[in-house]
């Protein structure tokens, strides 16, 4: 049995969605390719992180990693890549900008406790970009739907997840977003180095993360991401049964 903990990040993690989430799906097929159970505790993510970092479970799912995360964690293969892209109103188009400065002047809603990337807070910080900070991505839908504020920063699957949950149908043919990437990252299983099994769980995750993508089970899951297999409400699935347990 692997512990795992995870929290609320529809479509990619959630506990009342298909396998827990897109991503934890993917998380325990791989485990699953290895032989190993996994069982979700979801909470917090700052929590989570907390109680992965003290090894009272032996990962979290899923996060960013870097060299400070590195120093307690083990980080797996992506899980995968993420864009966050600028959404606008269709009936206030942006300007086809190439670098943040061109974005001066206009009103952008960002998401409280979102990395990003280092350029971009950089550019808020000096007074380049105006970025207005909300706790929830569906409350800068809103802002921007109303014409609170003049684009949004937002992965698209999240968007369009969120447009069809929160919002009235047609609110996102209302919207468009510029394909230009303002930050790019990957997510990561990250697993505690409190754990004694580390490497023994980080081979194997690796592993069987490869193997979703040879076989085209990954391809598939994601084509199901797309299609809206993890936007509707199922049954938790908190564990995954694999063929030989470790």
């Amino acid at each position: 049995m692997v512990q795992i903990s995870t929290g609320e990040f529809p479509p990619f993690t959630a506990a009342h969605l298909l396998g827990g989430g897109f991503v934890n799906q993917v998380v325990q097929e791989a485990f699953a390719q290895q032989g190993y159970w996994v069982e979700f505790r979801f909470m917090p993510w700052q929590r989570g992180k907390r109680e992965a970092l003290k090894g009272r479970v032996e990962a979290a799912s899923y996060w960013q990693c870097n060299a400070e995360v590195s120093k307690s964690f083990l980080c797996s293969d992506a899980l995968k890549r993420e864009q966050y892209v600028l959404f606008y109103r269709k009936v206030n188009p942006l300007p086809d900008w190439q670098e943040l400065a061109d974005l001066r002047g206009l009103r952008i809603g960002a998401t409280a406790g979102y990395s990003y990337s280092e350029a971009f807070w950089q550019a808020t910080e000096s007074g380049v970009l105006t970025v207005e900070l909300v706790q929830e991505d569906e409350q800068n839908i809103g802002k921007l739907l109303k014409g609170r504020i003049d684009a949004l920063l937002l992965d698209p699957v999240v968007a369009y997840d969120l447009l069809a949950r929160h919002f009235a149908p047609g609110a996102g043919h209302l919207l468009e977003f510029n394909p230009r990437p303002v930050a790019e990252m990957t997510g990561h299983l990250l697993i505690s180095r409190k754990s004694p099994r580390a490497e023994e769980l980080l081979r194997a995750f690796n592993v069987g993360l490869q193997a979703l993508h040879d076989n085209g089970r990954y391809e598939q899951l994601w084509d199901g991401l797309l299609q809206g297999a993890y936007s509707e409400p199922t049954q938790p699935a908190s564990k995954a049964s694999p063929t030989n347990v470790q």
